[in-house]
């Protein structure tokens, strides 16, 4: 039968997500050691990039994994990435044994969260909700695009999923994972390439003429 969690357990998840939050949507330096997150228990370097996952362990949160991974800057076109500095892109954690005192929507005011989520056509999507299709049915899945603040530099996105049994009751949801990520733009190397290039020819247009060399 599934815990109830305990104040001291909604305490440390709010602290969790507030520090997480904090740092992907409001562009606060990442700290790897922040007790926030737990005890740091492995990483793992990227085959092809100088990112880093990062995998913790909280005590205060015993029945719960959680990952965050680093990756070289994609708004930053340097053909070098290990000359790329480092940042934050993705958060997960998952629930193994959670339940109680974590309602749907105490979570979207926890993480101030909009009405909508933003599909890869960029389109706003209305329906928040919906049940996970066959085979991984009594999944409940909710997508949220998170309130831009004043500090932040790229889009954030929050999807909670929620187990349940017979029905989608909100009193009988079970909170079994929360993953929050960066929406970057995506970009190919060969991308990266063509930005270098076409500064590079503004710089040389701009500094070509006999006026800029006055």
């Amino acid at each position: 039968m599934p815990k109830q969690i305990t104040k001291e357990q909604s305490t440390a998840l709010s602290s969790l997500l507030n520090e997480v939050m904090g740092v992907l949507r409001d562009d606060k330096p990442f700290n790897p050691k922040q007790f926030a997150f737990g005890e740091l228990k492995s990483t793992e370097n990227s085959p092809d990039d100088p990112g880093i996952s990062y995998e913790y362990r909280n005590s205060k949160l015993p029945d719960s994994q959680t990952t965050i991974t680093t990756y070289s800057d994609p708004l930053n076109d340097v053909e070098d990435r290990t000359l790329v500095p480092v940042v934050p892109v993705k958060f997960e954690i998952d629930f193994y044994d959670l339940t109680g005192e974590l309602s749907k929507g105490s979570l979207e005011r926890e993480l101030d969260l909009a009405n909508y989520w933003v599909g890869i056509d960029g389109k706003e999507n209305k329906r928040n909700c919906y049940p996970s299709p066959a085979p991984a049915r009594g999944i409940l899945i909710c997508r949220y695009r998170a309130n831009p603040h004043e500090s932040g530099r790229v889009p954030v996105d929050v999807d909670m999923f929620f187990s349940y049994r017979d029905n989608m009751n909100a009193d009988m949801l079970r909170l079994s994972s929360i993953y929050i990520r960066r929406d970057y733009p995506y970009v190919t190397p060969a991308m990266r390439k063509q930005k270098r290039e076409e500064k590079e020819q503004r710089i040389r247009e701009l500094y070509g003429k006999p006026e800029a060399a006055k």
